[in-house]
């Protein structure tokens, strides 16, 4: 067994996971956890959240991506092109591309 530190994966339900970093940084991929059946009550209210993950534009994989960007204001959103709309890098607390109303 390795001494390393590891992450922590949790599947939220679907296709949301939520990945816990050794250092303490918490990242959500495909954040649909409040409409999202199998979400357990226990996870729909994060403390904390330092990155999103969206993998497609599928509203069962991107459903509560601007509300919990508006909430947690995390360091990076990651997208495709197609789904983030804008090339350059998501600066720290800004949601990209399809988020408008998420901008700071």
């Amino acid at each position: 067994m390795s001494a390393h530190p590891r992450p922590k994966f949790t599947f939220v339900g679907h296709a949301t996971v939520l990945c816990e970093l050794p250092g303490g940084e918490v990242v959500l991929i495909d954040p649909w956890v409040q409409g999202n059946p199998s979400c357990p009550k226990a996870l729909k209210k994060l403390e904390r959240l330092d990155a999103v993950l969206i993998t497609h534009a599928h509203f069962d994989h991107i459903g509560d991506a601007v509300a919990l960007c508006k909430e947690h204001r995390p360091k990076r959103v990651v997208a495709s092109f197609e789904t983030g709309g804008d090339p350059t890098p998501v600066r720290a607390g800004r949601c990209a591309g399809t988020f408008p109303s998420a901008r700071s």
